[in-house]
């Protein structure tokens, strides 16, 4: 998924469960269950260097960060609790490892360093697909709607 949308449903989960040391941990974990659903990527095992040949994922990271303002400006117009803003970013956070292993190793043609967690996140992403695109963008509309709705 996008971060975009796994941001949505970090800061949905933490609305709905209003203790933050459950949902920050869900929010975390989340992360997995989304990424083995069908989602937007390229599927193959050219590692992570693979999409950056489409131009679509060149448009797609452009987006993916203004789209994550509208997360944010729903979140301070309703003035949402910092911790609803930390779930979002737990959501988030395992999708940091890709680029550590990436530039750190697959680009200079080393068997790409993953941790344990790592390792997990690489064999669920079997779902990955170009036709994702249209999962993604349905999750986000319904994420948005939701998430407005919890805030208001």
């Amino acid at each position: 998924m996008t971060a975009v949308n796994h941001a949505i449903t970090g800061s949905v989960i933490a609305l709905v469960i209003d203790k933050p040391l459950l949902a920050i941990p869900l929010a975390f974990a989340s992360h997995f269950l989304q990424d083995a659903l069908p989602h937007f990527g390229y599927p193959g095992n050219e590692g992570f260097g693979e999409a950056f040949k489409y131009r679509l994922t060149t448009i797609i990271l452009i987006i993916d960060p203004l789209l994550i303002i509208s997360i944010l400006a729903a979140l301070i117009y309703y003035l949402a609790d910092v911790w609803v803003y930390i779930a979002a970013l737990a959501a988030v956070l395992p999708d940091f490892e890709w680029p550590v292993a990436y530039w750190g190793f697959e680009r200079k043609g080393k068997k790409p360093w993953r941790s344990p967690i790592g390792n997990l996140h690489w064999r669920i992403q079997k779902l990955e697909r170009s036709w994702g695109l249209f999962v993604e963008i349905a999750w986000y509309v319904l994420g948005m709607l939701l998430l407005i709705s919890l805030l208001q």
